[in-house]
């Protein structure tokens, strides 16, 4: 089972020596954000954007729902103004197609991480 997103990168594009940082309007931030939110990186594959999010055993049919790990990026989360939170990489990511969002939603924010240019 896996997420789909046309196109083989996303229009919004971050240099990598450009620490990214998002704000994101949360419904109750009483919680535990690491709970809330999902930053994650997606696979490129053909002319798409994949994240997988489940698989089916072939043997029974069962479903097992979870991201793989290696796509999980680690973040920090602070509080910004009354009702959003600060999202920022634990680490420098590498260039390629990242997803941040609500993890009770079925959408996101998608952007991509560009080499930085050597010329």
């Amino acid at each position: 089972m896996e997420y789909e997103i046309a196109g083989k990168q996303s229009p919004v594009r971050i240099p990598a020596d450009t620490p990214p940082v998002f704000v994101v309007r949360v419904p109750d931030r009483t919680g535990d954000p690491y709970a809330l939110l999902q930053f994650f990186r997606m696979k490129v594959s053909g002319d798409k954007r994949v994240m997988r999010v489940g698989t089916v055993s072939a043997w029974d049919g069962s479903v097992t729902m979870g991201y793989d790990e290696e796509s999980l990026v680690s973040f920090e989360v602070g509080l910004f103004g009354s009702t959003s939170l600060s999202l920022s990489p634990s680490n420098p990511l590498e260039p390629g197609e990242y997803c941040v969002g609500l993890a009770t939603a079925e959408h996101g924010f998608c952007f991509g991480i560009d080499a930085p240019d050597r010329g």
